[in-house]
């Protein structure tokens, strides 16, 4: 994800890094830098070796960094220390902008990253989110959306904000079906939710099983009614699936 060939470069300098994919921005290339001479230095002081970095990469907003101290034995100090220098660094990268390394704030548009004013794009804050999560926990608390009859309406057509959001992070379990087509996860659920797969690069029949592949049974009642379930799944052929709990699952549609 480093699009500046300098700032990969930079990172490469360090032996610490010489064999790890980067799947960040290059807005955090100064902090990753300085969390990588750290543990160098940490080492290099304490006659150690480099530990065995895995991956680094942004999840949920912020800065994860996966190692492992198996390649050799370290003291109780030093892995200690390693493991407070690496958390240190991912408590930071939440108010440093993944884009620019300007100071940002952890955002959220349903997907959560972390940005500047300049990069922020049609976002909320955390503390926005927890004020809207919370007016929208005392506004559905004796409200049954899922119970309600099926209106085939598309995420754009909800009026309701509160409703959208709410969706929005019911549906992040479709980002696993998204790969391999140009649709995110807002698009699967209108597809699903009103069978209109016209301007999409995957027909409405085969989403279906893709889903039932890679979404666990309990996110999909968890987005869906059970009135939407068997209108969306309960004709799809046993033999195409093989996932037993999924089995049982559209077994149960087919009987309802």
């Amino acid at each position: 994800m480093l699009e500046n060939s300098e700032n990969r470069k930079k990172l490469k300098e360090l032996k610490i890094f010489e064999k790890v994919p980067f799947e960040f921005k290059d807005g955090w290339t100064d902090l990753i830098y300085e969390l990588g001479k750290d543990i160098t230095e940490l080492c290099e002081l304490t006659n150690c070796e480099l530990p065995y970095i895995q991956q680094i990469k942004e999840k949920m907003g912020i800065l994860k960094f996966y190692y492992n101290c198996l390649n050799s034995p370290y003291p109780e100090i030093v892995e200690k220390s390693i493991r407070a220098l690496v958390r240190q660094a991912e408590n930071k990268s939440a108010n440093i902008c993944e884009t620019c390394g300007k100071y940002g704030e952890l955002r959220t548009t349903g997907l959560w990253f972390t940005a500047c004013d300049e990069h922020k794009r049609n976002s909320i804050t955390l503390e926005e989110w927890k004020e809207l999560d919370k007016k929208q926990r005392e506004d559905l608390e004796n409200e049954k959306i899922n119970t309600k009859p099926y209106k085939a309406l598309k995420f754009e057509d909800i009026k309701s904000p509160i409703l959208k959001r709410k969706i929005m992070e019911k549906v992040a379990c479709f980002e696993a079906v998204c790969w391999d087509y140009e649709i995110n996860a807002v698009d699967v659920f209108n597809i699903l939710r009103t069978k209109d797969d016209e301007d999409f690069p995957i027909s409405y029949d085969v989403l279906r099983k893709k889903v039932l592949k890679y979404v666990s049974v309990d996110n999909l009642k968890n987005v869906f009614n059970q009135e939407q379930l068997i209108e969306i799944f309960s004709d799809i052929s046993l033999r195409t699936i093989r996932n037993p709990d999924t089995k049982i699952f559209i077994k149960e549609l087919k009987k309802a």
